[in-house]
């Protein structure tokens, strides 16, 4: 068995999926297989696939229709063979040392699922470390409470599975989910139980372009509610949703509502009200009363003076469109009483 199997998707990244596979195939961890789906490119991707990979006998290529990302991740996983996974997007890269970092922690507790950190790299050549963990974890640690507790990312790319963990489990992969798969799919894995830890280490270098998908509010966004969903239905299927409700309900609310908010109430268009009535139809009443965590993210030391009344405009907007439209035209207003801190969701 080969100990390692990186999945790549590329879907019309002709100017960038070299630069992947080539970190990729030079990897100081030689013991593994590359298997690069081609999710139905109209450009030359596959070409450049098939020129840059010629003569590795350890790539494998899958060429199909376009059906996604989460499609073309479970294609790949279906022919992988590796007592080890890692998922790859074809316009990122990672160091040449990740696959021996990764597997030699993994081996160490035949942990499930190890956790790593990433760097942004942008289109202007500037880099940022993205926000995660530094916790230190044992086998010990519980990878959903850290999810939930918003303690490490919900990026499948930065987590090195053990293959027999997903199909020992008959984990599923969300099906017809085109944004969140990643926020769907972490944390369905993480519901299971997986020997966990964590490397404080950036390992994956993330690339940034100007019109990406996760880069500007467009009509995919608004299918957050799916992936929401998703994770409402693995709960309830593994019965934890009531363990689980508060975590659930907050973490939904900062998904499909606070960090869009001020899109949704600044805009008045199709997407704005799509993503105000997709939230709307998750139907979760959450206040400081009944959600511990919702009241410690309104617990007066941001807005001071001003709490209540921020709780006041709060309840308003989130379960009126129109009237959350109003009140964010009282720019004086909310300028003084609103300061929409930035989430590390």
């Amino acid at each position: 068995m080969v100990k390692v199997s990186i999945i790549i998707a590329a879907y019309n990244i002709e100017d960038y999926i070299e630069r992947c596979l080539i970190s990729c195939m030079n990897q100081t961890f030689n013991d593994i297989e590359i298997v690069v789906v081609n999710d139905g490119s109209t450009d030359s991707t596959l070409e450049r696939i098939n020129k840059c990979t010629y003569g590795d006998s350890r790539v494998k290529i899958i060429d199909k229709k376009n059906a996604g990302l989460i499609e073309a991740r479970k294609s790949g996983f279906e022919i992988a063979k590796g007592e080890y996974i890692l998922f790859v997007d074809g316009d990122d890269w990672i160091s040449l040392d990740t696959i021996s970092v990764l597997y030699n922690k993994a081996k160490e507790k035949e942990y499930d699922i190890v956790s790593y950190k990433y760097l942004i790299k942008y289109e202007d050549g500037t880099e940022e470390e993205a926000w995660d963990t530094q916790i230190k974890t044992d086998n010990s640690s519980n990878m959903l409470k850290l999810l939930f507790s918003n303690n490490i990312n919900h990026n499948l790319v930065t987590k090195f599975v053990k293959r027999s963990f997903i199909i020992d489990n008959k984990i599923e992969f969300p099906k017809s989910i085109s944004y969140g798969e990643d926020l769907a799919f972490t944390y369905t894995l993480a519901m299971y139980n997986p020997v966990f830890t964590v490397i404080d280490e950036c390992l994956y270098f993330y690339y940034k372009r100007s019109g990406s998908l996760d880069s500007n509010v467009n009509e995919k966004t608004t299918e957050i509610t799916k992936a929401l969903s998703f994770i409402k239905e693995q709960l309830i299927k593994n019965n934890i949703y009531k363990k689980y409700r508060e975590e659930f309900e907050y973490m939904a609310y900062m998904q499909a509502y606070y960090v869009r908010k001020n899109y949704i109430f600044n805009n008045k268009n199709n997407i704005s009200r799509s993503l105000f009535n997709n939230w709307r139809k998750l139907n979760i009443n959450i206040n400081t009363k009944n959600n511990k965590f919702y009241k410690k993210l309104y617990d007066g030391k941001a807005y001071g003076k001003n709490n209540d009344k921020v709780l006041v405009v709060e309840e308003i907007c989130k379960k009126s469109y129109f009237l959350g439209q109003l009140c964010y035209k009282v720019k004086p207003f909310i300028d003084k009483i609103i300061k929409v801190r930035h989430s590390s969701y």
